[in-house]
């Protein structure tokens, strides 16, 4: 454990709460999480599930993203949680799922154009996130904004 927490905030980037608590148990604290769809199909649980010859349904993957994001807010507290927008799982939707989300898009293609299509051409870098976003009281992280803007200029 450290004796003393760092100016430098520690992110755990992964999709197992476990993890997430074995961190913070070794360090003795965790300033927030973020997460994405191919880090909660990492998950040993859902390995485990997939090992056995289990397909997870299109519903059985939205439930298990839901279940392991809803784990994740009681190890880090007040942080943030960054929660990645996965296939047809709308933004109001996924920042009901807990008080502390924040939504953030891929920064593939198809992220880019479903970011720019959340706003009316306004991007806003930083913690306040899109303007779509925003006005349904959502808050949204500066990453994508920032990338959807550099998108827009390279077109």
């Amino acid at each position: 454990m450290l004796a003393n927490k760092p100016k430098t905030k520690i992110l755990v980037d992964g999709g197992d709460p476990q993890e997430t608590l074995h961190v913070k148990e070794t360090i003795g604290f965790v300033d927030g999480q973020t997460t994405n769809p191919s880090l909660i199909a990492k998950n040993p649980e859902i390995q485990q599930r997939i090992a056995s010859g289990h397909s997870l349904s299109a519903q059985e993957e939205k439930d298990e993203y839901r279940k392991i994001v809803q784990a994740i807010p009681p190890l880090v507290g007040d942080a943030g949680v960054p929660i990645e927008v996965f296939a047809d799982i709308g933004t109001t939707e996924m920042f009901s799922w807990i008080p502390n989300a924040y939504i953030k898009y891929p920064c593939t293609r198809e992220g880019l154009r479903a970011a720019e299509m959340s706003d009316d051409a306004v991007f806003f870098p930083g913690p306040g996130g899109c303007g779509l976003c925003r006005n349904q009281g959502i808050k949204g992280t500066g990453l994508c904004i920032a990338v959807c803007r550099q998108a827009r200029r390279s077109r």
